[in-house]
């Protein structure tokens, strides 16, 4: 055998090795965050919010026996900021309370779909008058001028 024909069995057999290490469900990892630019819609995330959230944290976030309200002071950005709602989506979240189980993670809902959601949460807590936006930093994906400014 001549050593190009070893170099090309070589290199076939490594490429073959590593195509299948990784599970193709984890050879992807998804953002956890929208991009930079992105604008969020309520409207949009309350479809979103009635398609994959409702079930559990009830109709208009109001909670369920399966999960809590999250349009609740509880869940205001200044115990619950905007990032802890994205990585319950993404990674899924242990419950701190004992007659909720664990939330799952949601790999089918995106970092947009996410943001459009916790838009949709957060307009509610603004009408039920228990979200104030009073920091100084919001993520442009968030704002509008119904509920937030952007510095």
């Amino acid at each position: 055998m001549n050593r190009l024909t070893l170099r090309i069995i070589c290199i076939l057999t490594l490429s073959s090795c590593t195509q299948n290490t990784v599970p193709k469900s984890h050879s992807v990892m998804q953002p956890i965050v929208p991009p930079d630019g992105f604008i969020s819609d309520a409207i949009l995330g309350e479809t979103l919010y009635d398609q994959h959230c409702e079930d559990c944290h009830g109709r208009q976030g109001k909670g369920t026996e399966l999960g809590p309200a999250l349009v609740h002071p509880a869940y205001i950005q200044q115990y619950h900021p905007n990032l802890s709602f994205f990585l319950a989506v993404r990674k899924g979240v242990k419950s701190t309370q004992k007659r909720f189980s664990d939330m799952p993670a949601m790999p089918q809902v995106s970092a947009e779909e996410a943001a459009h959601i916790v838009k949709y949460i957060r307009e509610k807590q603004l009408e039920a008058g228990i979200y104030k936006n009073n920091y100084k930093r919001i993520p442009s994906y968030l704002a509008s001028n119904k509920s937030a400014q952007v510095d």
